[in-house]
């Protein structure tokens, strides 16, 4: 059964893209109506030309590698060779039908067949899409078949912040005899609560602790357990006394219950802000790739406790997160960001300058998110020419204005795997400007808005794929850029199922955790305009935001502005075809697919058209879409509030996260053009 997949509205402003040609010239309405496809080639030789990209966003894809790409355009003539295919309602239809490619390619499928539902969904440009999804057991069995890169990153296995489950899904509990028992409890406050184990009775008696290091639903095959294969210490973290027996146990170990002793917590070595930590080489007896359970055993250690932060695998060379007064307290921090992605606009008129100017200053802010300013396909022409010098003096004048500036740039085929060079050459070009126009004229940071989310890819079978080139791309920037500090905007359902694991490597970590550990400051696309509730600005930040304090990266609250359409959703089932009514939703479908599979939409059909349709029946298969209202767009920008709204509720979720332990830099604005006047 293949399900539908919620479609995400895009969270930051789109890069829309408009390719001309001898064929076909860009259009405006009519560009929802027909499409130019383009082929793998085609856009593998155009990105092959240095210094230029092809920055489509996929719109679709067709099966047999025909049709990689689509470009919205007006009705023109193909080249009857296969390299460009364009479509238009056919004759008879009203102009209420729209075509939409079925990007069945891009969804990891060659054919429609397997797929029993589709959701039309309306961008944030107005455009008419296609959305599916696979279940995600079906993606990580596609995507396990190949080999498992190799990772040397720390895996957390515990925090015991929150409660008796870790991040995988893992629990934890005590073991007592003979008179002894064993109680938690709970110190510290946020993100710096420590679990305490208490042991009473310990004169005649035993007692200690256990720790799952894989998911409870793994652990019940007696066979299964982490690969950690990589690791070759583990570290814990605590505070006050320091003892007990460590002893880890693998598959056979736990049969024979016997785990392998390590050492003895009484090595621990004090840190300056009163904690510990504790470091133990994994024995090679150990099956790494097998571990099941950690256990602290504090028999003969009398009666006490013993308090426990936070416990890693790491490998030899692995980093791992600060802890208490290695992590600035930045619960007074004050910082304001502002996305500007009309920077041509500022460099090429006074007044949309004297615009910018006057709103860092009655804004507060402090940090501009400046768009570099290329003209297609030339990616590099802004840091040529006098289009640098330009640019120099702008950033020049900003800082002048006690501003700091990010080259800010992004767009969600940047995602893909092909893109990553381009990536790469972008970061380099912005540490090369710097070279030339420093330290006035200088970027303060490289600021990445890529939302592969936005890409047919991520609703289908190959969604991990592409989370994984997204962080490839994203790893690539961060060493071409080093040290001038990165910035990444992400959403604010990062921590959310299923992107919390890209694949099925129990070594690896989470999306979020990726991304924040590349980045040195994370804007959180918190897009809701109420401050508290289960849907409000705090509470969906919050899981990200605490991954930025975790990691000691800076952070800030995004809030958007921008006028957003309803995120309402046309539901249709292809198992059956139905009897549509006049007024009401319908999709229409060629019973025969042609290399470019698509779908004909209108959100309310007319009688004319239904007469068409009966008439055409042979060719064409009508289903009947079932509308599901999206949320009201007044709850998730502030377009058309005042000033005092947007800054109320800016107070309040910052007080919210506050006050439950969360630290964070302040908030940042989407975007300039559309933020409320004095």
């Amino acid at each position: 059964m293949l399900l539908i997949m919620l479609f995400r509205v895009s969270l930051a402003m789109p890069l829309m893209i408009f390719l001309a040609s001898a064929n076909a010239v860009a259009g405006g309405q009519e560009g929802a109506r027909a499409w130019i496809c383009l082929n793998e080639r085609q856009i593998s030789a155009t990105l092959a030309r240095a210094g230029q990209h092809l920055p489509v966003e996929l719109k679709s894809a067709g099966a047999g590698g025909r049709c990689d790409a689509w470009l919205p355009q007006v009705p023109g003539r193909a080249d009857g060779q296969g390299e460009a295919a364009l479509i238009d309602v056919p004759e008879g239809l009203s102009r209420d039908f729209v075509v939409v490619p079925l990007p069945l390619r891009s969804w990891g499928y060659s054919s429609i067949a397997p797929i029993e539902e589709i959701v039309f969904v309306r961008d944030s440009a107005g455009v008419i899409r296609a959305q599916t999804a696979a279940p995600k057991e079906l993606s990580r069995r596609r995507i396990g078949t190949a080999p498992v890169a190799k990772v040397h990153h720390p895996y957390e296995v515990f925090d015991f912040s929150h409660d008796v489950l870790g991040q995988s899904g893992n629990k934890f509990g005590g073991f007592s005899g003979r008179g002894a028992a064993v109680a938690f409890d709970r110190r510290g406050m946020g993100a710096q609560r420590n679990l305490v184990i208490s042991l009473t009775g310990s004169a005649q008696g035993f007692g200690g602790i256990w720790v799952e290091l894989a998911s409870h639903q793994l652990l019940g095959d007696p066979n299964s357990g982490l690969n950690a294969a990589e690791a070759t210490t583990l570290v814990i973290h605590g505070r006050g006394r320091a003892v007990g027996a460590v002893a880890l146990s693998d598959v056979a170990a736990a049969k024979r219950d016997a785990p392998v002793v390590i050492g003895s917590l009484a090595a621990a070595v004090p840190r300056p802000d009163g904690s510990w930590e504790w470091k133990g080489a994994i024995p090679a007896t150990v099956d790494r790739s097998h571990l099941r359970t950690l256990t602290i055993d504090l028999t003969g250690t009398g009666d006490g406790s013993i308090e426990l932060g936070d416990i890693w695998l790491i490998s030899s060379d692995d980093a791992i997160p600060p802890r208490g007064d290695e992590r600035p307290n930045r619960a007074a921090a004050g910082h304001r960001g502002l996305w500007v992605w009309n920077t041509d606009e500022v460099l090429a008129s006074d007044a949309s300058y004297a615009q910018l100017r006057d709103a860092v200053r009655s804004w507060a802010i402090t940090d501009v998110f400046l768009q570099l300013p290329y003209r297609l396909p030339v990616m590099g022409s802004w840091s040529t020419g006098p289009a640098s010098k330009r640019l120099a003096v702008l950033v020049a004048r900003l800082h002048h204005e006690g501003l700091a500036v990010h080259a800010l740039d992004g767009a969600p085929f940047m995602a893909t795997a092909s893109a990553k060079p381009l990536v790469e050459s972008q970061a380099r070009r912005v540490v090369k400007f710097n070279r030339i126009w420093g330290p006035d004229g200088a970027f303060d940071a490289l600021h990445l808005d890529v939302e592969p989310y936005a890409l047919p890819a991520f609703g289908g079978l190959r969604q991990d794929e592409l989370l994984r080139s997204y962080v490839d791309a994203i790893a690539a920037a961060k060493a071409a850029v080093s040290p001038l500090p990165l910035w990444l905007d992400i959403p604010f359902w990062y921590d959310e199922a299923p992107e919390t694991a890209v694949c099925d490597c129990h070594f690896r970590d989470g999306l979020l955790a990726k991304l924040v550990r590349l980045a040195d400051g994370v804007a959180v696309m918190a897009y809701r305009t109420s401050a508290d509730g289960a849907n409000g600005i705090a509470a969906q930040a919050f899981g990200e935001l605490r991954m930025a304090a975790k990691w000691n990266r800076r952070s800030l609250i995004g809030l958007e502005t921008v006028r957003l359409p309803p995120e309402d959703q046309w539901h249709v089932s292809l198992k059956d075809e139905q009897t549509v009514e006049r007024g009401t939703p319908v999709a229409v479908m060629p019973r025969v697919m042609g290399t470019a599979p698509y779908m004909l939409f209108a959100a309310a059909v007319s009688d004319a058209d239904l007469m068409w349709l009966k008439q055409h029946a042979s060719d064409y298969r009508v289903s009947a879409a079932r509308l599901v209202r999206g949320p009201d767009p007044a709850t998730v920008t502030f377009h058309g509030a005042s000033r005092e709204r947007i800054e109320n509720a800016a107070s309040a979720a910052s007080g919210l996260l506050r006050g439950g332990g969360v630290p964070f830099d302040g908030i940042a604005l989407h975007e300039l053009r559309t933020l409320p006047t004095p």
